[in-house]
């Protein structure tokens, strides 16, 4: 069956920052110490962060805020 044309493929943010590390740092690399190799993947990560998006200013709305604290009430309840 073919997929639905309007899914969107969601992968969690440490997925995307694992995958980047190794897409930039691990899959190729030619370091002989581990150390070496560490200091690679803090240095990518203190460069671009663990990924490279940054959510809408709506998720800091106080609205969105209100909505997303009511919902964890009622899940609580």
């Amino acid at each position: 069956m073919a997929p639905n044309a309007l899914e969107v493929h969601y992968e969690e943010p440490v997925e995307r920052a694992f995958g980047d590390v190794h897409d930039k740092c691990t899959r190729n690399h030619q370091r002989t110490r581990l150390e070496d190799l560490v200091w690679d993947v803090e240095q990518h990560l203190a460069t671009n962060g663990p990924w490279q998006y940054k959510l809408s200013q709506l998720y800091y709305t106080p609205e969105v805020t209100a909505a997303v604290e009511q919902q964890e009430l009622e899940q609580a309840a």
